[in-house]
């Protein structure tokens, strides 16, 4: 165990748990899982001042027609 800890940035952790919090939130609200009980994880952020906000990220737009060889049968 203190072998992983010394490769394991403390940083970094914090960000995967924040990343998995966020996706288990996203395939709850796409009716792919069914807990939809986000009451105690919302009372516990509001009390240590960050409270949950989704932050969506829009796709840029896709090109109609794009040429990605000259060989036609690509």
């Amino acid at each position: 165990m203190l072998v992983l800890l010394n490769l394991t940035s403390i940083h970094d952790l914090l960000n995967s748990l924040n990343k998995m919090a966020v996706y288990d939130r996203m395939l709850s609200e796409l009716k792919i899982t069914s807990f939809n009980n986000f009451v105690d994880e919302n009372n516990a952020l509001n009390a240590v001042g960050s409270p949950y906000t989704e932050a969506l990220q829009l796709l840029p737009d896709i090109e109609q027609h794009r040429t990605y060889s000259k060989n036609p049968e690509i």
